[in-house]
């Protein structure tokens, strides 16, 4: 593509655009890597940064408006390419360089099973997800599950509009938690200052139905820039490198429940009627294919009329056992944070970290969250050395590279928050 809209694209040698619509330039960095855009008529400039597997890490975007600059600065807490929290910095500053105000504000992402998004806290309040078949964030809940906002995106996923409780249209209200919110369209993140979804190793822009830059593996034989091979109401692309088909995972589950029940038919139509030898696999063979068949043609539908069911269940069980556990805490008098502290209930979806430990793993002291968890489930525990309630040191060793390491990490268990941890070579 070279033009869209009356507008020229112009690209580099490995099919980066430099030139793109809207008045938007690019600059990339190791051949794949979009390092900055930045559009004179918007006065916007966006800067990224990625990690050792290239996967970004932070986002700092200006803007310029009224003799004023606002610079936002986005640090990320990774598991692998999954976001945990992200941290928002926001700083305006007049013409001369002083500091005007200045904000910081935290989204931590709730996970349930299979690592689905189930919500997020923002501002010490808790919002849930409402999601379609397809994966789509189309709405968003408070904590008494009341609505607060509605999305809308065509088939590509181009956002058509926000719209909060009273279905009032609150798409250009960047301060509505609908705007704040940045998971959006098959729960890709949404750059609101770019209009462009990051899908970890690419960007997709629903505008254009098209991905920013060419696939990295040219012998796909598929187009390069193509948006889940064109066909995005039965696909989705989750890292920007293969498109996923839901039905064909559906059809085949379908199918092979169909086989495995019709085996079993198959098994007990035999028995009754006494076959045996050949006729007896011939009808256990035929009913295993004939439902197997059924199944497969029958799955889509079945799917389609159980998962809200099957959603719903899991919801109202998950409701019952939190009243139930705060309850069976309260008649025995016993503090959650002493529960979580005595049996160390911390995973990778709940901990939280310190400015200074996302620092750390995001620059001087890369390691994966999972290591830091297994250290806290296994290491040596003793009470924290500056004697703060709550917080808990835990020590053990590691091997990187090759080489055996001391690890230690501190935890506030008042909030599950790795406050600090340091790893060094051992003897």
């Amino acid at each position: 593509m070279t033009s869209y809209d009356g507008q020229k694209i112009t690209y580099d040698s490995s099919g980066n655009p430099l030139q793109y619509r809207a008045g938007w330039n690019f600059k990339w960095q190791n051949d794949r890597a979009l390092s900055e855009m930045s559009n004179l008529k918007r006065n916007i400039n966006a800067k990224f940064k990625y990690n050792e597997y290239g996967i970004r890490i932070s986002k700092i975007v200006s803007t310029s408006e009224n003799g004023q600059i606002t610079t936002k600065t986005t640090d990320f807490c990774l598991n692998d390419m999954q976001i945990l929290s992200k941290k928002i910095s926001t700083v305006v500053t007049d013409s001369k360089g002083k500091t005007v105000s200045s904000t910081t504000d935290t989204i931590t992402w709730t996970f349930g099973y299979f690592e689905a998004n189930l919500g997020f806290t923002y501002k010490d309040e808790t919002y849930y997800y409402v999601k379609n078949a397809q994966g789509d964030v189309v709405g968003i809940l408070d904590k008494c599950y009341q609505p607060l906002a509605n999305y809308i995106y065509n088939s590509w996923g181009k956002l058509v509009s926000i719209t909060d409780q009273n279905n009032n249209d609150v798409t250009q209200d960047l301060t509505h938690i609908g705007n704040i919110n940045p998971l959006r369209y098959r729960g890709y993140y949404y750059d609101n200052e770019t209009q462009l979804y990051y899908l970890n190793t690419r960007y997709y822009d629903p505008n254009t139905c098209r991905f920013l830059n060419a696939d990295e593996n040219p012998e796909s034989g598929d187009n390069l820039f193509a948006y889940c091979l064109n066909n995005p109401v039965n696909y989705s692309d989750y890292d920007g490198r293969e498109p996923v088909s839901a039905a064909t995972v559906v059809l085949v589950v379908g199918a092979t429940i169909g086989v495995l029940g019709g085996s079993v038919v198959g098994n007990a139509i035999a028995k009754h009627l006494k076959l045996s030898g050949r006729h007896y696999w011939l009808c256990v063979s035929g009913s295993a294919t004939l439902l197997g068949v059924v199944g497969y043609f029958a799955a889509p539908a079945v799917f389609a009329a159980i998962k809200p069911l099957v959603i719903q269940a899991i919801a109202t069980c998950t409701v019952i056992f939190n009243v139930t556990h705060a309850w069976a805490l309260k008649i025995l008098d016993v503090s959650q944070v002493y529960v979580n502290q005595a049996l160390r209930l911390i995973d990778i979806k709940s901990v939280k970290f310190s400015q200074t430990a996302l620092n750390h793993l995001n620059n001087d002291r890369v390691i994966p969250v999972s290591t830091l968890i297994d250290c806290i489930k296994t290491g040596k525990a003793v009470p924290d050395p500056q004697g703060v309630v709550n917080r808990v040191m835990y020590y053990t060793t590691m091997w990187k590279n090759g080489k055996i390491y001391n690890i230690e990490v501190l935890v506030n268990w008042s909030s599950k928050t790795v406050e600090h941890y340091l790893y060094k070579a051992g003897k």
